[in-house]
């Protein structure tokens, strides 16, 4: 676990890089959130704003994965005594990690607005949620194509995967509204699951987040440096 810890503020330590990019989407955050209150056709630039932090920190997960495989540092790191499994867990937990400090500051600059402004708990708690869950999916759909292929063909191919779901989910549509309407039905179906919703939310993305990992760790485990 100490291993895991160092490779973590090995990354994290990476990050002075981007500490310009950082001040700068912190400084919007702030900017955004207060900005929202002077004009009620802009409230929800209130509620982006306490995302960006969160969409910005996860996302540089990836950003120093890219970093590390364009230098070939894991050829050096792996000189090191730590173990290949360590390496690839600590870039999942470094993810969580960045994740985590977004949610930490959401919740500061929060706790200061509903101090100061009208905002509303349960709609910064479910845009943060729903960020954290949308960063960190890209991060654990995304890291074993990188792993295998590099960081610019697990953009293509991440990509056309993409493209192919957005391009199902309507087809999906039509074929419930043929079935359904005016999907009276559906909805009344998953309205049953509304109050189970943060559960399986929650347990879908430790599950996601497990399969990624295994994944991505026999990967990394047969690639050669």
């Amino acid at each position: 676990m100490d291993t895991i810890r160092r490779l973590i503020i090995k990354d994290l330590l990476a990050l002075k890089s981007y500490k310009r990019l950082i001040t700068i989407v912190f400084s919007l955050a702030v900017i955004f959130t207060f900005l929202g209150f002077f004009d009620k056709e802009m409230a929800m630039v209130t509620y982006t704003g306490l995302a960006l932090p969160i969409s910005v920190l996860g996302g540089l997960a990836n950003t120093i994965l890219y970093e590390e495989e364009k230098a070939n540092s894991d050829s050096f790191i792996l000189t090191f005594p730590v173990n290949r499994k360590d390496i690839v867990l600590g870039k999942y937990l470094f993810n969580i990690t960045l994740l985590l400090i977004g949610i930490v500051f959401v919740i500061i600059l929060g706790t200061i607005c509903k101090l100061l402004l009208p905002l509303n708990v349960g709609t910064t708690f479910l845009i943060a949620a729903s960020f954290t869950c949308a960063t960190n999916l890209l991060f654990v759909l995304k890291t074993p194509f990188t792993y295998k292929y590099g960081t610019e063909k697990a953009n293509n191919i991440f990509m056309v995967i993409l493209f192919a779901i957005l391009s199902i989910v309507p087809v999906i549509l039509l074929s419930i509204k043929s079935v359904d309407p005016g999907f009276k039905i559906t909805v009344e179906i998953l309205s049953n699951f509304i109050p189970y919703l943060p559960l399986i939310i929650t347990l879908s993305m430790i599950l996601i987040n497990i399969i990624s990992f295994n994944i991505s760790y026999k990967i990394y485990l047969k690639k050669e440096f």
